[in-house]
């Protein structure tokens, strides 16, 4: 037998584990991020996507809190569409628990992420998760965006992670407030942000053209959707509530607002936004997945006369 052969290929065996264990060192690594939705997650919530080579280990810790209650309400944390697993929550009214959900995953070229109950009445407050395995990614946070511009610059408010921002097109960013329900429109070296927090209420945020903050004015109950448009008037704002669209004007602080009203045309929607870039506002709403616009006359009313002027801008 030919000893020294023997000791050379074993030696080439030895080196060559040690390569593949150091390449599979290097590929393997641990990420983790934190979203703060404040939300309730009957209908689901998905933050972002995994992405790894071969099986990962997946660690999710979420902050549930139950404001009316909670009785064994299961929740479930799925990967791609399939469950990777659940917890049973059970809480007294108003008290928040921690809970944590692990599972062994195979995230491939990437997955999204879901947490789920099967009923309502729990409210997201954190989701934590911590990814291990190799090459693993984290991607797709959710992030929404409006836009509008004046004086040539363009100003974007975004909700991500459950906070409202506006930054300008050269990166400076301002805090509008903890929420994701929101609009922003722009004008004379003024930028109006409308956003409901994450305990339902309506705030309304003025700033100058450096983003600093000028007027910031409480507004009352938040809508399901909000729309933020400019009048010769002020502000002009359309809500949904309970798929019912109802508008609201206000000054341009955003101060002496008048209260909701019904329109007289057909207020269904799902979504409703405003036309920018216009001082006579152009309402436009989403239904069943159909776009529809209401161009209004160019006068549309303030406070007391609110009512009266909608009738004459959006009526058919």
């Amino acid at each position: 037998m030919d000893y020294g052969r023997l000791a050379y290929i074993k030696t080439e065996e030895i080196e060559s584990a040690f390569r593949r264990r150091s390449a599979q060192s290097e590929r393997r690594n641990s990420l983790g991020a934190s979203f703060y939705p404040r939300a309730e997650i009957a209908g689901g919530y998905s933050p972002c996507a995994i992405s790894g080579e071969g099986s990962a280990g997946l660690t999710v810790s979420v902050t549930l809190r139950a404001p009316a209650g909670a009785n064994g309400i299961k929740v479930s944390l799925y990967c791609g569409g399939k469950i990777a697993a659940y917890a049973r929550v059970t809480l007294a009214e108003g008290e928040t628990g921690r809970y944590s959900l692990l599972s062994a995953v195979y995230p491939a070229e990437g997955e999204r992420l879901e947490i789920r109950s099967d009923s309502e009445g729990l409210v997201l407050e954190e989701f934590a998760l911590l990814i291990e395995g190799n090459a693993v990614k984290i991607t797709g946070g959710e992030t929404r965006a409006r836009c509008d511009c004046t004086n040539g610059k363009i100003y974007t408010a975004y909700a991500q992670n459950g906070y409202v921002y506006v930054c300008d097109e050269s990166g400076k960013t301002a805090s509008a407030t903890h929420g994701g329900v929101f609009d922003i429109s722009a004008a004379d070296s003024n930028v109006y942000v409308i956003c409901a927090d994450d305990v339902g209420n309506l705030w309304g945020v003025r700033y100058n053209a450096e983003l600093n903050e000028t007027a910031r004015e409480y507004l009352g109950d938040a809508p399901e959707k909000v729309a933020l448009g400019l009048s010769p008037f002020g502000l002009t704002v359309a809500g949904l509530f309970g798929g019912e669209i109802r508008f609201m004007e206000c000054e341009e602080d955003f101060s002496g607002r008048s209260d909701w009203v019904r329109a007289d045309f057909e207020t269904r929607a799902d979504n409703v936004y405003f036309g920018k870039q216009s001082r006579s506002p152009a309402l436009f709403l989403e239904r069943d997945g159909h776009v529809f616009a209401k161009l209004p006359v160019p006068l549309l009313g303030f406070r007391e006369h609110v009512s009266a002027q909608i009738r004459l801008a959006f009526g058919d």
